[in-house]
């Protein structure tokens, strides 16, 4: 006889894993609208150097090979095949996932918000994690940040952390409307949204289940970093995540 709450458990994983995998499909699909549009408008007004076009078009390939990945997760949990995502932990070249992730979000600034990036010479540019896992982390970072902003900019940067030497942080800091400190205890937790109804309405561009901070908490304790914030209502916040350096 099966046992009733046992099967609730699986329905409500199940469900809660199907609305991460939708959440997380929007980055992706975002980034290659705001390629495509940009080459649809350069076939019109031949405004982008052929290095410029090549740099979108790798956008494109880019967001297509994060979308296939997050599909074929959709459907091995629908399957059965797993009750967590699985990650592949390698030397990951994190320097040039990052340029590509700055410049694939470029396109996708609200006006008002310049996204600047600083990845130091000095740093080591090898780290061990997924890339994929690494490239949906920042991406949920950069678009949360952009949520909450309307006007400023947003700082992609990566620093040494000087606690712990074999770790860079990555961090992701905005000059948005910022989050209380109440918020601020359980805000890695999956379902706890941000902000309130009333907020969502008057910013006008953030609807969600509140799960993308959730699947960074998640996603980098698996490749063993650690997530954090600060913040201040008002004057913004700084998100940011850990990763062990490739020796």
């Amino acid at each position: 006889m099966t046992d009733k709450n046992s099967v609730g458990e699986t329905s409500n994983l199940k469900q809660t894993w199907l609305a991460q995998c939708a959440h997380e499909l929007r980055i992706p699909i975002a980034q290659i609208d705001a390629a495509v549009e940009m080459l649809i408008l350069d076939n019109e007004k031949n405004i982008l150097s052929n290095e410029e076009k090549q740099q979108y078009l790798q956008d494109v390939i880019a967001a297509n090979q994060s979308l296939h990945h997050l599909v074929e997760d959709c459907i091995a949990f629908i399957k059965g095949r797993q009750t967590d995502f699985q990650l592949q932990v390698t030397r990951c070249h994190l320097k040039s996932l990052l340029n590509q992730l700055h410049h694939s979000f470029l396109g996708q600034m609200h006006e008002g918000i310049e996204l600047h990036y600083d990845y130091p010479d000095s740093l080591p540019e090898y780290v061990m994690g997924d890339r994929q896992r690494i490239n949906q982390c920042v991406a949920n970072l950069i678009r949360n940040a952009a949520k909450f902003t309307e006007k400023g900019s947003i700082t992609l940067q990566v620093l040494r952390t000087n606690s712990k030497p074999d770790m860079l942080k990555v961090v992701v800091s905005d000059t948005g409307i910022g989050i209380s400190k109440e918020k601020l205890a359980t805000i890695w937790d999956a379902f706890i949204k941000v902000h309130d109804a009333a907020v969502d309405q008057k910013m006008q561009r953030h609807q969600g289940l509140g799960l993308g901070l959730a699947i960074v908490r998640q996603f980098v304790t698996q490749m063993n970093g650690e997530v954090g914030v600060k913040s201040i209502v008002g004057e913004g916040s700084k998100f940011y995540l850990t990763l062990p350096i490739a020796d």
